[in-house]
């Protein structure tokens, strides 16, 4: 579970990778008493958006809720490497680029990304990764850098999100051969 919501999972059985919980359960979540006298109040409700969004529509603490996380097992690097091989073999048979897009929740460190990277590599799949850009922009302006993120990303954040991409793209050359592949 991460952020209060069952995701599906892969684990490791001999060389098989086995995909678990499709379709997902919705965890039990009480809305406990603050939210159940509150929520009848548009005062209260308006009030509670702005100051802790993630709580009051899903039970979540803003600042702490990466605390939350339940994880399947302990193989998910082992999990993504596999992942990213049958993804390069894809490429290989089909011939399309692949692009692997790192991308961050509010002062994550990236040494969940560190243990996949070299998986990457060896697979020969594209990384752009947005960690060096979130680094200078929260050394230049902290405010703007805790912006671009309400748990996930905001818009603003996605809009950041998608001019990296968007360079790294037109740095490969691959815009023009995606506009010309769908003529």
């Amino acid at each position: 579970m991460r952020t209060g919501v069952y995701k599906p999972y892969f684990t490791i059985n001999g060389d098989r990778l086995v995909l678990h919980k499709v379709p997902t359960a919705r965890p039990k979540n009480s809305i406990g008493p603050e939210r159940r006298i509150g929520g009848y109040s548009l005062l209260i409700h308006t009030l509670m958006l702005r100051i802790n969004k993630a709580y009051w529509l899903h039970g979540l603490d803003k600042y702490n809720y990466l605390k939350r996380v339940e994880t399947a097992h302990s193989q998910g690097a082992e999990v993504s490497c596999r992942l990213f091989q049958g993804l390069a073999g894809l490429k290989k048979r089909h011939g399309f680029q692949v692009i692997v897009f790192f991308q961050y929740v509010l002062d994550e460190e990236k040494k969940r990304f560190d243990l996949i990277q070299p998986c990457l590599e060896r697979a020969g799949l594209e990384l752009v990764d947005l960690q060096p850009v979130l680094k200078s922009i929260a050394a230049s302006d902290r405010k703007r850098y805790e912006s671009l993120f309400e748990g996930h990303m905001t818009a603003s954040g996605n809009r950041l999100a998608a001019r990296v991409l968007e360079d790294r793209i037109k740095e490969l050359g691959l815009l023009g051969k995606a506009a010309e592949q769908g003529r």
